[in-house]
């Protein structure tokens, strides 16, 4: 795994702000994970929500670009404009929730798979020749 740039504990839950990460860590850190939080102010399409939702881990995401269809009803999705208090308050909500948490699981597995598998698994390369053309 790559270095963590932070590891802090709030109430006996662990945080890890990372780097990038390969696929392998990136498939266990999911699997250990509680919720996936999406910050990013601009956002496409964006697979990692759908690859937490695949593995039965909520979202949290800001309401921007893409991330609302994306998400879809497996997560929480914030204003676009949320700051660390909104996630805070939406962190909390779902870990002190399990109806909330198994709701947004069974609705981001119905969703993900609401997606083609060829919509989820395009030829990058030949998306990216395409534009070139």
């Amino acid at each position: 795994m790559t270095k963590l740039s932070y590891i802090f504990s709030i109430n006996f839950f662990v945080v890890l702000f990372t780097g990038a990460v390969s696929d392998p860590d990136l498939a266990t850190l999911l699997r250990y994970s509680h919720c996936l939080l999406l910050t990013s102010d601009h956002e496409g399409f964006g697979i990692p929500p759908l690859e937490a939702m695949e593995d039965l881990v909520p979202v949290i995401a800001k309401g921007v670009g893409a991330v609302p269809d994306t998400v879809g009803g497996g997560g929480i999705v914030l204003p676009g404009d949320a700051g660390p208090c909104l996630f805070a308050e939406a962190v909390a909500r779902l870990l002190s929730d399990k109806n909330l948490r198994n709701d947004l699981v069974l609705a981001g597995l119905e969703h993900v798979d609401s997606f083609d598998a060829a919509d989820r698994s395009f030829d990058v390369v030949e998306l990216l020749q395409d534009a070139f053309r």
